[in-house]
């Protein structure tokens, strides 16, 4: 999996729903209190930088929303959110 991917509106439309069924509200940010949440346009692969060596570990595409006013993200994970079939899940080695 590459380390990030485009999201189309499609896939925006469907994150949506799904934090609409789990009663998310992101309305504002938690931090600030701003209206201005986005959706960014990239689904990101974090990277973990510590690990014993020579051991695979796995690789959790994100989905973030971001506050436009003071910079506080919220990731959600792809897979949960049904953006990412699990077996799409790589691993690497360190």
């Amino acid at each position: 999996m590459p380390d990030q991917l485009e999201l189309t509106l499609d896939i925006k439309t469907k994150f949506q729903r799904w934090l609409a069924s789990k009663g998310a509200r992101l309305s504002s940010c938690s931090i600030c209190d701003a209206k201005q949440l986005q959706l960014e346009d990239y689904l990101i692969v974090p990277t973990v930088l510590a690990s014993p060596p020579n051991q695979q570990v796995p690789k959790y595409p994100m989905l973030q929303v971001t506050c436009r006013n003071c910079g506080n993200t919220i990731y959600f994970n792809a897979m949960v959110a049904g953006i990412v079939a699990a077996q799409k899940v790589v691993t690497e080695k360190k």
